[in-house]
């Protein structure tokens, strides 16, 4: 009886010493953003006003029009990923609650040409959008 119980624990601690450290993956987090998201990134806001998205090294710089006005922040940012589908997921870095925006560059032909097109969407929607390297993209 004493020989089952031995082989019970080491059974049961040979399945935790291998089952547990791939199922506790966590997602990279890096502080800088990738070479190919630092651009001034504009998204057509309808009326000829455009939302514009800026990433820097280590800050992004949003500038949004809402209700006949236009709002602009700036904050030191986080990314974890990239996730299966590439997308990276961006936090502030004193953020502790949301879902946090969530990028992806793809390039698109846009009038014969390929260009960089940042995909973009927040939590779990599944509506995603788009930033555009030139404001002629979308009028």
């Amino acid at each position: 009886m004493k020989r089952m119980g031995k082989v019970f624990i080491f059974c049961t601690l040979l399945f935790a010493v291998f089952y547990f450290p791939q199922s506790i993956v966590q997602a990279k987090t890096i502080y800088t953003a990738p070479k190919s998201f630092r651009h001034t990134w504009y998204n057509y806001d309808g009326n000829g006003k455009y939302d514009t998205l800026k990433f820097n090294k280590h800050t992004v710089i949003t500038r949004t029009y809402t209700n006949g006005r236009y709002y602009k922040s700036k904050y030191k940012f986080k990314l974890q990923g990239p996730s299966k589908k590439g997308y990276w997921n961006l936090h502030g870095v004193k953020q502790t609650a949301g879902a946090g925006n969530n990028y992806k560059v793809v390039y698109k032909k846009i009038n014969g040409k390929k260009q960089s097109v940042l995909n973009t969407y927040y939590g779990f929607q599944t509506g995603v959008g788009h930033y555009y390297l030139f404001k002629t993209h979308r009028k």
